[in-house]
């Protein structure tokens, strides 16, 4: 490992060094100086552990600064060696370099007494203990400017009397800060600006002496294009101690406004706010004068050469008059048009500041009933206008508040009335109107309300349908009708479900070999007709019974025809048409049972059919169902879905070895429509 030779004298070395830098930081003669040099002389010794020197040549050198003596992290860093500021050369043992030559030092404080160099040589690791740096001598010149004793007490910068700070060329003055800046002038006359050009004062602050103007017509000036604006954090006043306070915005040639607020509106609007005076009387006036006074309640305007109340004053007659409190129209002649030119949430507002104990608004023709045609209490004519967005509107829009207490009653639109002797009198009278391509309602009840529609029980609620009208609840396809020509209708969900049972013996049932898809040859065997209960059932059931006791399967057939019924409007979506039956056997080689359904005005393609059937449960009573969507009702080939419309349902029977086939109940299922 390689060391610095005569280590005090390594120091010393390094002192000389500091001595020259610093001198070369701190000048004598400032003014003379073109630039500064920033870098640190520094030279030194390198031995091998047996005190010789160093073999000549170029070594690896890194020179650190510290704010303490050991350990710690270095401000700076300077790394001589390959790719880095290139090795030193070391010639009989001694080296020599300027720090900061390579790597600035910009970023080092030397305002600080702790400045520690740590020196690598080449690889070794750090020489300990690390050099400590000092002041020259020529450095305290460091507290002079030219000569000029400047000083530092608590932060405050003093430079002697009679001393004047000049600036040459372009040069700005420029104080910057983190916080907050003073400036503090002694008293007395003080010229900040010249007064031969115009100057430019930027964010000035006004101490409590305020800020004075005198001796010109224009006191605050801007330059052409530029507004001003005064701002205040406060209340703010702009007062004469005589005279007026005239506003006269582009002058006399030409007409402008004065503004309060932006104009352009909003929910929070700047107001203009009238001196008032309190006490009776008018002031002294002039045209176009105006102030509120307290005693009266009211504005007062200077018009046309007198005080008169801003609010209905005019040259000729206010149509209204006013007396105790109750402000009146004074002739039937007269219209109040209210135009409204800019949007809001209302036109005409009627308020309260408490509780009302009258009514709010009354229109009343009490003693003067009317006998002409067309004339309304209240007429309104609204309309929407057609664009492409979805907008709900109302003519009459009540939107009520019940209290909640119980007794209490709150009616959104009351109605009521004395009845007459003679004529028509409509509580409420929808008229009729041109249908469109839309849907129109007469009147609508939303959900949520308790009763849709409520008829007094001392009342009596009738309608008078008309030929040309029918009356209709519900909504979409989804309705119950009523015409007074055909009756009542029912539609979609609205429809009643309803059964039709036909049980054994069946009205006007037929026994045949003929089944519908063909006819049978094989017929020997026993039909009977009896009443009983099937395996592990307990309900008691009417059937036709057919049993052969021979080997070979033989059939027969019932046949029944059947309509549907006049208020029969579609099938039940599921178990259309149900048939009820047993058989002896589980299997369909002993016992089997068939269905065919044929249209009766076409025999040669079934309606549906179902074959093969057999009960799961030997004896046990089971059902073959139908549904529409299997051949009902399909809009596929012959359908059965139409009131009145007749098929024969053949019910066809296969038995053996006195194995029995039973038929019971056949059920039709269906919405009906009245």
């Amino acid at each position: 490992m390689k060391n610095l030779l005569n280590y005090k004298k390594v120091i010393y070395l390094c002192f000389l060094g500091l001595l020259v830098v610093l001198n070369v930081f701190c000048p004598r003669n400032v003014f003379s100086a073109v630039g500064v040099y920033e870098a640190i002389h520094f030279q030194g010794k390198v031995v091998n552990s047996d005190g010789t020197n160093v073999s000549d040549g170029n070594y690896n050198f890194v020179f650190s600064l510290y704010t303490v003596a050991t350990g710690g992290t270095a401000v700076w860093t300077e790394n001589y060696s390959s790719g880095n500021c290139g090795q030193l050369a070391v010639t009989d043992g001694v080296f020599s370099v300027d720090l900061g030559s390579c790597q600035s030092l910009s970023g080092v404080d030397f305002n600080q007494d702790s400045i520690y160099l740590g020196i690598n040589f080449n690889g070794d690791g750090e020489m300990s203990p690390r050099i400590r740096f000092t002041a020259s001598a020529y450095a305290l010149n460091a507290k002079k400017v030219s000569g000029l004793t400047v000083t530092n007490t608590t932060g405050t910068l003093t430079i002697p009397n009679g001393v004047t700070i000049a600036f040459s060329g372009s040069n700005d003055l420029t104080f910057t800060t983190s916080g907050t800046t003073n400036a503090t002038l002694p008293s007395g006359s003080i010229t900040i600006v010249d007064t031969n050009t115009a100057q430019t004062l930027t964010n000035k602050t006004v101490g409590n002496t305020g800020l004075v103007f005198s001796g010109s017509s224009i006191d605050i000036d801007t330059s052409a294009g530029e507004g001003l604006v005064v701002q205040g954090r406060a209340d703010s006043y702009f007062q004469t101690t005589g005279g007026n306070i005239i506003l006269q915005p582009a002058g006399t040639s030409s007409t402008a406004v004065v503004k309060i607020g932006s104009g352009s509106g909003s929910n929070t609007p700047d107001l203009l706010a009238l001196d008032v005076k309190n006490t009776s009387g008018d002031p002294t006036g002039a045209d176009g004068y105006m102030y509120y006074n307290s005693v009266l309640g009211k504005f007062r305007c200077y018009q046309n050469g007198s005080w008169t109340d801003c609010v209905g004053a005019s040259s000729g007659s206010s149509p209204f008059t006013s007396s105790s409190g109750v402000i009146s129209k004074s002739n039937l002649t007269d219209k109040v048009n209210f135009t409204i030119s800019e949007s809001g949430d209302y036109g005409l507002l009627i308020d309260t500041s408490i509780a009302p104990a009258v009514d709010m608004l009354q229109i009343s023709n009490s003693g003067y009933g009317t006998v002409t045609d067309g004339v309304d209490g209240l007429a309104i004519n609204f309309s929407q206008a057609s664009n492409a967005n979805n907008t709900t509107n109302s003519a009459i829009n009540l939107n009520i508040t019940g209290s909640g207490d119980a007794g209490d009653v709150l009616s959104g639109l009351s109605i009521s009335s004395s009845g007459i002797s003679a004529g028509s009198l409509y509580g409420i009278k929808i008229g009729g109107i041109t249908a469109g391509a839309g849907t129109e309602y007469a009147l609508e009840i939303g959900s949520g309300w308790d009763r849709g529609l409520s008829v007094s029980s001392t009342s009596v609620f009738s309608s008078s349908v008309t030929a040309e009208s029918s009356l209709v609840i519900g909504s979409g396809s989804d309705t119950f009708s009523f015409d007074p020509v055909s009756g009542p209708v029912f539609s979609g969900s609205a429809r009643p479900s309803k059964s039709m049972v036909l049980s054994p013996e069946y009205s006007g049932a037929v026994l045949t070999d003929y089944y519908g898809a063909g006819t049978d040859t094989n017929i020997n065997g026993i039909m009977t007709s009896d009443v009983g209960v099937g395996t592990g059932q307990s309900e008691y059931t009417s059937f036709y019974q057919w049993v052969r006791t021979s080997s070979t399967l033989h059939y027969y057939t019932v046949a029944v025809k059947v309509a549907l019924p006049k208020d029969f409007s579609a099938w039940e979506s599921s178990n259309s048409l149900v048939i009820k039956f047993a058989t002896n056997s589980t299997s369909s080689s002993d016992n089997v049972f068939d269905v065919y359904i044929y249209d009766v005005n076409n025999s040669s393609t079934a309606i549906v059919s179902s074959t093969g059937n057999v009960s799961s449960t030997a004896g046990a009573f089971t059902t073959v169902s139908f549904t529409a969507s299997s051949g009902l009702d399909d809009n596929s080939g012959v359908d059965w879905d139409s009131p009145g419309q007749v098929a024969i349902i053949y019910l066809r029977m296969g038995s053996q070895n006195s194995n029995w086939v039973r038929v019971s109940d056949i059920q039709v299922n269906y919405k009906a429509k009245f």
